[in-house]
């Protein structure tokens, strides 16, 4: 198991350091052989111009969003479709060579001929990318010692614990929100970056 430092502030540090993402979807159900490429392209100018719309609502500059295509397919009949990545104008065949690979790499087998393949549903994801806050990942520098004792097992504070500290359980490490218990049978040691592992 690893650890992070301050462990307890790991998910909220997720939501502000992902970039944004914003999915479109529109069922335009068409045939592998009757594919309308006026009404492909038009449904993908209108999710792309949603997209952008709601990234600009969100205060991403044009120069940091990307918007992604994809298409889900199935064979005629199936009931579940796969999602299939499309670049740039819509291409037929490209798009059922791409579903024949996904369907044997997922479901172990493909009818690369004689089956119709159904485009489902189109969609566009538009991503917003973000700087990232830089992290400082310095250890503490402390000397690793023991500050007390609970119900034998002996405490240290995380601060205090530096790169190379290494313990076996029974112990506890204690941190500002968050505790850790290092069971009988198990070491903790911390890394270059200040993570506590535990082996078992």
């Amino acid at each position: 198991m690893l650890i992070p430092p301050s462990p307890g502030n790991v998910s909220a540090f997720g939501l502000l350091a992902v970039d944004l993402k914003d999915d479109y979807v529109v069922t335009l159900v068409q045939r592998h052989d009757e594919v309308d490429g006026d009404a492909v392209a038009a449904a993908f100018a209108e999710l792309e111009g949603r997209a952008r719309a709601s990234l600009r609502e969100q205060g991403v500059a044009e120069e940091r969003m990307v918007l992604v295509r994809s298409v889900d397919a199935r064979y005629l009949g199936e009931a579940h479709e796969l999602a299939i990545p499309v670049g740039g104008d819509f291409d037929p065949a490209q798009a059922i060579a791409a579903f024949h690979d996904a369907h044997e790499r997922v479901y172990g087998y493909a009818y690369r001929s004689g089956e119709v393949v159904e485009f489902v549903n189109w969609k566009v994801t538009g991503l917003g990318t973000l700087e990232r806050p830089a992290l400082a990942m310095t250890p503490p520098a402390g000397r690793g010692l023991p500050c007390g004792e609970r119900a034998g097992f002996s405490v240290y504070k995380r601060e205090d614990l530096p790169a190379g500290w290494s313990r076996a359980g029974p112990a506890i490490v204690e941190e500002y929100g968050s505790t850790t218990v290092i069971e009988p049978g198990f070491e903790a040691e911390v890394d270059r970056l200040g993570n506590l592992v535990l082996h078992g």
